[in-house]
């Protein structure tokens, strides 16, 4: 519960790219940026796009079937959401 209020009130306070988790400050940073990339791609998915949002990352990226997916990830590169587009 403390780490939902946490977080729900660094967002609503404009954190950015920013989180907080347990008192720490987390940075959604380019690095992670390319293992999410990497992660994806050794997995078979072709990644449309990563964009850096609320201190998450959203990507959009399409499977070897063709399906296309949208997933979430913290500033950690932790899978948050992931969904059919």
């Amino acid at each position: 519960m403390r780490n939902m209020l946490i977080t729900a009130t660094a967002l609503v306070l404009g954190a950015g790219s920013v989180l907080a988790e347990e008192g720490r400050r987390v940075t959604a940073s380019p690095a992670m940026s390319s293992e999410i990339r990497a992660g994806l791609e050794s997995t078979g998915y072709r990644v449309d796009r990563i964009e850096v949002e609320h201190g998450t990352f959203e990507v959009r990226a399409v499977n070897d079937s063709g399906f296309p997916i949208k997933a979430t990830y913290d500033a950690r590169g932790e899978l948050i959401r992931a969904a059919l587009r």
